[in-house]
């Protein structure tokens, strides 16, 4: 079997996809698929990705539903994140990623999965669209008792007359739901609605948890103790919004929405100048929960912004602008620094103040 199919290069795959998600601001869940498992004895499962989960409005992207087809749906979901398509995104819509959807068919090179269900045509809500079973003369034509010459070109002469070759690929087409071992078999379950559900109820759950609950490497998501870049807030701060004035050396957002209609975090979004060895403003006050995003413009030369308590860092050249976004749910104060101007001991310093909301 190809390494493409190969149980160690998916649990790589969704290794790999997971940090780079959780170092762009995502909230990862794996939801495991009993009895599948790596050589290293870790489970395997469908991992899910959510960007803003709690907003009103969701994009789903699923790769892997047809096993055989997981590492090219794979590959586009891994260049949406490569290209922060989810910064792009207005700030009441949410990107959810469904990663290996399928995974014993993607580990086993197969196009269902382990009951031979084509989860393609598992899709229904009530009863499935068309219960009707092949023609007799279909049936016999996709599921022969061996593929001998007669039955070579009986296939043949189906496939070159219009009219019985318009008949075969309706019917093969729709899927059979009465041979649990024939082909494109939609099973008598809604599993693949199934599988839906427990998507939403994860990305719900992982849109509730705090980085305290499940800290993840490079996650942009205050959590754990203080450090040497992260230290307490002052219950006094003023977080100031589209409409009002800010303290000198603190930055107005831009426009202040919430994340989700009668909910009461807000989105967030600020512009900072770089420019002269300072951040202009150096202060991003926000409250608790809230997700920021902060558009770092470079004015003069080529600048890096890192944080390491997110676990971010990003090089920005002269005259570009690079945008952070991340939720933070736990109070602090973060500071960031160029790492190429001297680090935090030599160099000039910004903060992100997240606050308590009273």
């Amino acid at each position: 079997m190809a390494e493409v199919f190969s149980v160690g290069g998916l649990g790589e795959r969704l290794e790999n996809i997971g940090r780079l998600a959780q170092k762009l601001g995502f909230v990862r869940v794996c939801a495991p698929d009993a009895g599948l498992s790596a050589s290293s004895g870790e489970e395997l499962g469908i991992l899910f990705l959510s960007f803003r989960p709690e907003a009103p409005k969701i994009i789903m992207v699923i790769s892997g539903a047809h096993g055989v087809e997981g590492p090219a749906g794979y590959d586009l979901q891994l260049n949406l994140l490569e290209n922060r398509v989810h910064e792009k995104l207005p700030p009441d819509v949410g990107l959810v990623l469904l990663v290996a959807l399928n995974p014993w068919g993607w580990v086993n090179g197969r196009r269902t999965d382990e009951n031979n269900v084509d989860l393609n045509r598992n899709g229904w809500l009530s009863a499935p669209p068309d219960l009707r079973p092949f023609d007799p003369e279909i049936n016999a034509l996709v599921h022969p008792e061996s593929c001998d010459e007669k039955w070579y070109r009986e296939l043949i002469g189906w496939l070159t007359d219009p009219e019985r070759c318009r008949s075969l690929r309706v019917q093969v087409f729709r899927g059979q739901y009465d041979n649990p071992q024939g082909i494109f078999y939609g099973g008598l379950a809604a599993l693949g609605i199934v599988i839906l559900v427990i998507a939403g109820v994860f990305v719900y759950k992982a849109g509730q948890k705090s980085a305290v609950d499940a800290p993840g490497e490079g996650q942009p998501i205050a959590s754990g103790p203080e450090s040497a870049t992260k230290s307490e807030v002052s219950l006094a701060t003023v977080v100031p919004d589209a409409n009002s004035s800010a303290a000198d050396g603190v930055a107005k957002p831009e426009y202040v929405t919430p994340t989700a209609p009668g909910s009461e975090l807000s989105f967030r979004s600020f512009d900072v100048r770089i420019e002269k060895g300072r951040f202009i403003p150096e202060n991003v006050v926000i409250y608790s929960g809230d997700v920021a995003r902060i558009s770092f413009t470079a004015v003069d030369r080529a600048y890096d912004v890192t944080q390491p308590d997110t676990g971010y860092k990003i090089q920005v050249k002269k005259g570009e602008t690079k945008e952070f976004e991340g939720q933070f749910p736990n109070p602090g104060k973060f500071t960031a620094y160029c790492d190429a101007c001297g680090g935090p001991e030599a160099g000039f310093l910004g903060y992100i103040v997240v606050v308590p909301k009273q």
